[in-house]
């Protein structure tokens, strides 16, 4: 264990013992969300509206948060987006309908403010030739936690309430946040040298890396954010067989992250795989006959591969830091994080709208905006190069 742990720093397990905690709390209610929403008097479309519209603010954060991540503030943005978690589940407990519900979703999105910290913080605490395989591990100590906790969640849902789920979920985020404080404040990694957006989005090799990272998170999330509430219309499942099957898609994502691992950080084929493991899992979804009052294995199947959407986060990352200098990586995560927050926000309304003409619908556009997806994947660089930019040096660092 301790030869496993030589190229990263000591306080590397800390950081892996908060997200795997962090995993189980969000574990527990992220596949019941839907149907959450919808238990508290909102229709299908209004759901998908409520899921996009609620992360709209973080978008204008996530810029502010790796200029503080590229000025050595990495350790407080985590701090602070723990925090807004923990509020954010808070209210989204007591919400005494769906429009109530909204403040503490929103609140638990904003949180994702720390998304520039959390890859600045793992590319900091691993030497040069194990950046790649920190972000798997990582990545693979969140889905660790959010794989033993939807069937719990599902459970706690049928056998004492929806909203009782997310009570849980804001206490097991109390203690995530206590390991946080173990890690150590990391410099800057030049105070003197920070970069403007327009360095980086007049590089044409980084602006189309940004595009198609961005159409890939549209794509995929245009079929997945309503997969529970077609589950429920179109196969018949209970609220507990959604929160069961949310433990195969945990199994799925920790399985493909780990295999997508072995490939070298950033490659093409690191972004492809993900990609058509989703492909394939919306063709099950469609394939699989209606079986109320119990799972079909085609659905089983098909929430395994689902994985794939989460395998996708530590190429997307690999590639973007093997792209930049250390000392603009804050405000180029900020940047990939703003426009795939975009995705996020566009594709829930835009399948909630597809759901009203019929539940298979936000499934069938998915399908064939990951076909063009995969295509556009493979006209990036086999390998992404660095990105050459002019620093900008603030006057007041002199």
């Amino acid at each position: 264990m301790r030869r496993f742990f030589s190229a990263y720093t000591p306080d590397f397990p800390w950081y892996l013992l908060a997200v795997f905690l962090a995993g189980i709390g969000d574990g527990l209610w992220l596949h019941l969300q839907p149907l959450y929403i919808e238990s508290l008097g909102a229709r299908p479309e209004q759901v998908g509206a409520v899921l996009g519209l609620a992360g709209v603010a973080v978008i204008f954060v996530y810029l502010p948060s790796g200029w503080l991540v590229d000025r050595g503030r990495r350790k407080l943005v985590l701090q602070a987006s723990w925090a807004v978690t923990i509020l954010g589940l808070s209210v989204a407990a007591v919400a005494p309908d769906w429009r109530w519900a909204v403040p503490g979703l929103a609140l638990y999105l904003l949180a994702s403010f720390a998304r520039p910290a959390l890859s600045g913080q793992v590319a900091a605490m691993a030497d040069a030739r194990h950046i790649g395989r920190a972000f798997a591990i990582s990545s693979t100590a969140w889905l660790l936690g959010s794989l033993i906790s939807p069937a719990a969640g599902g459970w706690i849902g049928q056998a004492v309430s929806l909203r009782a789920v997310y009570g849980v979920s804001a206490v097991i985020y109390v203690f995530s946040f206590l390991c946080l404080g173990r890690l150590r404040a990391a410099p800057a990694a030049g105070q003197a040298r920070l970069f403007r957006v327009r360095h980086l989005l007049t590089r044409r090799a980084f602006a189309q890396q940004l595009l198609v990272i961005t159409l890939i998170t549209f794509a995929l999330n245009l079929g997945l954010a309503l997969a529970p509430n077609y589950l429920r219309a179109a196969k018949g499942l209970a609220v507990q067989s959604v929160g069961e099957l949310g433990t195969v898609a945990a199994l799925g994502s920790m399985t493909l992250t780990l295999l997508v691992g072995q490939l070298a950080a950033g490659r093409r084929l690191a972004l492809l795989v993900p990609q058509a493991a989703v492909l394939a899992a919306l063709g099950l979804l469609l394939a699989a006959p209606p079986a109320p009052g119990a799972i079909h294995p085609l659905l089983f199947a098909a929430y395994f591969l689902r994985g794939g959407e989460d395998a996708l986060w530590a190429p997307i990352a690999g590639r973007v830091t093997a792209s930049l200098p250390p000392e603009a990586r804050g405000l180029g995560f900020g940047l990939r994080d703003t426009f795939m927050r975009v995705a996020l926000v566009a594709a829930p309304f835009t399948a909630g709208q597809l759901f009203q003409r019929g539940p298979e619908w936000p499934l069938y556009a998915s399908a064939g905006a990951l076909g063009l997806t995969m295509v556009l994947t493979l006209t990036l660089p086999r390998r992404p190069a660095p990105v050459v930019v002019e620093p900008w040096t603030d006057p007041a660092a002199k």
